[in-house]
């Protein structure tokens, strides 16, 4: 190709698709009573504490399900939850 040659493509931006915004955290008290009642911080060092382990796995796949999202993004789910739970406890 010489340099003069202008049929080269470019990358075009047009064709870029927009990220998708994650759907916004649905949840009633009832539910967010549900998860705060789950004891998820260890009283025990590192993984000793089962019990809080397995409820943090029980309260994220909860706010998944929640959450309405399908695709496979944990990511933000607790942060929402307590900005829930914070807005829920101010309205009391």
């Amino acid at each position: 190709m010489s340099p003069s040659d202008t049929s080269q493509k470019t990358p075009s931006t047009e064709n870029a698709k927009p990220e998708k915004q994650q759907p916004e955290l649905m949840i009633n008290p009832n539910q967010l009573a549900g998860i705060e009642s789950l004891r998820t911080k260890c009283n025990l060092p590192a993984a000793e504490d089962i019990e809080a382990s397995n409820n943090r796995i029980v309260a994220i796949q909860w706010l998944y399900r929640l959450s309405g999202r399908t695709n496979g993004v944990y990511t933000g789910l607790w942060e929402a939850y307590l900005e829930k739970l914070a807005a829920a406890k101010e309205n009391v």
